[in-house]
């Protein structure tokens, strides 16, 4: 049998083999299996459905006596009620495919935006933790040029005298710890540690450290000053603070690497 490939919905004049086979009065669907063989025309549609037109089966053959006008009629008034209905069925269906695709999408994106919260929470969540360590770590350590500032060291030299003053024992010298991160991973965004510091500018020295050798080394100066000569206190009076406390401070460190 020739067929063409159907791809719009069956109109409503269409038959169907069972209904084609009442129309032409033949006995069931062999009958019109046995004429679509022997050439009569029909169209297929997608699910393999096999239409036939009235005109299409009045133009053809058959040795049987025609069913009465009224019969035919009430098989072309039932196929069109037929039709209608499965017309209705296939809106409904696709109306439901489209609300379940649409849910789907729906339901896609609210995870998406879901998704998308928690990893703007979690890397603002993050990121406050890491600037409440980065302010938390400030208030207790200073960092090297801030420590050498503080103890009148001036230049380069600054951090190589700071060191020193660790091995005399005199202070105590840290590293930044590293700065919380949020990271992508396979397992979707996590913290983790960043491979860079928390706070740049180490090491560092603890706060009150440098405060308390700073003011035990004035404390020293200002009672030595107490019983100096004259021209010495006089030297001192215009001398700044800082660097009477740095050359207190260079004199112990000379005086440790003595044997």
């Amino acid at each position: 049998m020739n067929e063409s490939s159907l791809t719009i919905a069956p109109d409503e004049n269409w038959l169907s083999r069972s209904e084609a086979a009442k129309y032409v009065g033949v006995n069931g669907e062999s009958a019109i299996r046995a004429a679509e063989a022997k050439g009569l025309r029909g169209t297929t549609d997608p699910n393999g459905q096999v239409w036939h037109t009235p005109e299409a089966l009045d133009a053809w053959t058959w040795r049987v006596k025609a069913p009465p006008p009224a019969q035919r009629a009430r098989v072309l008034r039932d196929a069109g009620k037929a039709r209608q209905q499965e017309a209705r069925a296939r809106e409904r269906k696709e109306e439901q495919e489209a609300e379940r695709e649409q849910a789907e999408r729906d339901a896609r994106q609210a995870q998406f935006m879901a998704e998308w919260d928690a990893d703007r929470a979690l890397r603002a969540q993050v990121k406050r933790k890491a600037e409440e360590m980065r302010a938390a770590f400030l208030f207790v350590h200073m960092d090297e040029y801030t420590a050498g500032q503080a103890l009148g060291f001036k230049g380069f030299a600054a951090g190589r005298k700071l060191r020193e003053l660790v091995q005399c024992g005199l202070l105590r010298q840290f590293e930044s710890p590293r700065e919380p991160v949020a990271m992508m991973s396979i397992d979707g965004l996590r913290e983790v540690e960043a491979p860079y510091p928390l706070c740049f500018g180490g090491p560092f020295y603890l706060r009150e450290d440098v405060l308390g050798l700073r003011r035990e080394a004035a404390e020293v100066a200002r009672q030595s000053l107490t019983h100096a000569p004259e021209p010495v206190r006089a030297e001192a009076a215009v001398t700044p603070k800082k660097d009477i406390v740095a050359e207190l401070l260079q004199f112990v460190i000379d005086n440790s690497r003595r044997p």
